[in-house]
Parts: C-alpha cells; sequence; structure tokens
C-alpha cells in the first residue's frame, strides 16, 4: 500500500472511532497518544486495534502498551495489630501500583475478543511472564504446544498506545 494510501486509511479508521492520531511515516509508526482517558475511548482504542490488526497484523514489528503494577499493602503497626487483636478493625493502607510502559517485539499477532495475541521469543515471553505476575492488566501463560507458539502473551486492546510496522527482518 502507498504511504499516502495508507496514511489516509489510518486518518479515516482514527476519524471513524473519534481518536487523534498521530503518524509518523519515516518510522511508519502509529501512536494513540497516552493512555486513554475515559471508556468509551479505551473502547475506541481496541476497535481501532482490532480493525488494524485485522488487516495488516503481518506488518506488525513493535507493540507499546501499559500496564499497572498490583498496589502494595502497607502492614499495619504492632499497635493497629495488638488493637486488631482486641476486637476494633483497622484495614492496612494500599499504595497504588506505578503505571509503566513495556515494549514487545512480536514474531506473530493477532486480535480476538479484545485482546492482542502476541506470540514472542522465549527471552522476551520469559520477562514477560515474570511483570505479568506482578499485574492483572496483561497475562504471558505458558500453552502446551510447540515453539515459539508457546510463548504467547494476551494483551488488552485498549491498552496499546503505539504500533511499528513495516516487513519483518
Amino acid at each position: 500500500m502507498k504511504e499516502e494510501t495508507f496514511k489516509g486509511y489510518i486518518q479515516a479508521l482514527g476519524k471513524k472511532e473519534s481518536l487523534k492520531i498521530i503518524y509518523d511515516a519515516q518510522e511508519n509508526e502509529i501512536d494513540l497518544n497516552g493512555l486513554p482517558k475515559s471508556m468509551n475511548e479505551a473502547e475506541s482504542y481496541a476497535r481501532f486495534w482490532d480493525s488494524l490488526l485485522k488487516d495488516f497484523s503481518k506488518d506488525v514489528n513493535e507493540v507499546t502498551f501499559f500496564y499497572q503494577e498490583e498496589s502494595e499493602v502497607i502492614p499495619l503497626s504492632k499497635f493497629k495489630r495488638f488493637v486488631n487483636f482486641l476486637g476494633a478493625k483497622y484495614v492496612a493502607s494500599k499504595i497504588p501500583g506505578e503505571v509503566k510502559q513495556r515494549k514487545v517485539k512480536p514474531l506473530l499477532i493477532s486480535s480476538e475478543k479484545g485482546l492482542a495475541r502476541v506470540i514472542n521469543n522465549r527471552e522476551d515471553w520469559e520477562e514477560l511472564n515474570l511483570l505479568s505476575k506482578k499485574t492483572k492488566d496483561f497475562s504471558s501463560p505458558y500453552v502446551f504446544t510447540l515453539a515459539p507458539l508457546c510463548y504467547r502473551t494476551l494483551i488488552p486492546l485498549e491498552l496499546i498506545t503505539k504500533m511499528k510496522l513495516g516487513a519483518k527482518n
């Protein structure tokens, strides 16, 4: 597809979903400019990426997504534990987890049921598997099947903010 035609396709898809799209033609990168600010915008992100992956999944070189680490529980002091022992109820405080960004270079990618199914190489999958244990935003389970299909990561489409397209190396 020609560059102007592809850029027009991306802009039309973004306009259909009421999204502001930043397209860098030199890097061949599509950027949705950060996390969605509302549920409607999150649904628009998901529909946009779903449509794009249906047409260009073979051309995806890199996916950038956000995730939030699980909240940390602040342990109760000895006094509060003693008061809890006596019958009063103190609840431990929580510090919200940090929002982080991660890039993935998929071997294969597809969209299904609101999720991007990303097949990674073993090293990337091992890192993602460790990260997925610290968050509820995405999962990276081991699937009993042939390599490399067993190294699968499931990312909700609404958490994807950037994709880099181009011919695979």
